[in-house]
Order: structure tokens, then sequence, then C-alpha cells
């Protein structure tokens, strides 16, 4: 892996940061990297497959509905 180093030092800092935690799960999120315009990294988690593993806790609003009560004045 070419960022190797840049994403271990990465993940260093969010966990030292709190913004993650080591969890044992039998799923795993695949990393994507993506070179930012000034030639550095941003590491980012796909996750598609998990996302669709998970049920929503609240239902998203249908735009129908939504426009309707803008149309009225509700919210």
């Amino acid at each position: 892996m070419v960022y190797r180093d840049e994403v271990r030092r990465q993940i260093g800092d969010m966990l030292a940061a709190g913004v993650i935690q080591k969890e044992r799960t039998s799923y795993i999120s695949p990393l994507v990297c993506v070179k930012k315009r000034d030639g550095n990294i941003r590491v980012c988690l796909d996750a598609r497959g998990l996302n669709s593993k998970i049920k929503d806790l609240v239902n998203p609003p249908n735009p129908s509905e939504l426009m309707a009560n803008f149309k009225q004045g509700k919210l």
C-alpha cells in the first residue's frame, strides 16, 4: 500500500483524539484513500455495506410530503 505510513499516522491521531476507538467485531469496512489537491491524503471509510445492514431509527421524510407542507406553510 502506497499510503500505509500516512494511514497509520492518521488512524493513530484519530485514536488519540477519541474520534475513533478500537472494537472487536466480525464486520470490517474498507478504507479508501483519496488524494487531496495539496498532495496529502484523506482516509475515508466506505460504510455502504454496513449501512445496508443497519435499520434506520427514524424514517427519512418523504420529499412529496415535505413539499406539500412547505406549500401549506407548515414544517
